[in-house]
């Protein structure tokens, strides 16, 4: 809310799903220790259960809770200037077609909330979900990250199942590698840049 009153151009934010199918903004499926209910698996629990999870504040509080895909969509809600990319997550162990009921989800929130126009995806699951994000949004532009260090095979993967970018970590993205990227049609955006 803070970000969208002060006029951000984009805010980057992390999905995953409860058990009851509800989409939640988290970066962990597991809580962390900074908060309540350490350990427990977000999509192991209702959104009942996680509506009672708090975090800590800049203070070390526990008075953070998580909040829903719902109240960021009312958040930005008569804000096309504001750009939502949604980071889609998982969960270890994870199979691959729930990761794709999970890109699908995603989509279908986002599209139902009005914010495609908005709206750009990433995903380090891109092999599992491109192309289930592909038939569900065919234009929603796709930021695909990797783990790994350069691979070009990856790259040429990420090419045919329709990504729009490619990155990998910043230490291991030469000019070179960026240079591929670009002629494969797709933006190089290399992450973690410390």
């Amino acid at each position: 809310a803070h970000s969208v009153a002060e006029k951000f151009d984009s805010i980057e934010t992390d999905i995953v799903f409860t058990s009851d199918g509800v989409g939640v903004m988290s970066h962990y499926d597991i809580l962390p220790a900074r908060c309540t209910e350490p350990g427990r698996s977000i999509h192991l629990m209702t959104l009942a259960e996680v509506a009672l999870v708090r975090c800590q504040d800049l203070a070390g509080a526990m008075t953070v809770p998580i909040p829903t895909f719902a109240e960021l969509a009312a958040i930005l809600a008569g804000h096309p200037e504001v750009r939502l990319t949604l980071d889609l997550k998982s969960y270890p162990g994870q199979p691959r077609a729930e990761k794709r009921v999970w890109a699908s989800r995603a989509i279908q929130l986002v599209q139902d909330a009005g914010l495609l126009p908005q709206t750009s995806i990433l995903t380090f699951y891109w092999d599992a979900t491109l192309s289930t994000i592909r038939k569900y949004a065919p234009n929603v532009y796709v930021l695909a990250l990797d783990q790994g260090t350069i691979d070009l095979d990856r790259v040429r993967l990420a090419d045919r199942l329709g990504a729009d970018g490619f990155g990998i970590k910043m230490k291991y993205t030469s000019a070179s590698f960026a240079r591929y990227v670009k002629a494969k049609g797709m933006d190089s955006v290399p992450w973690e840049v410390i």
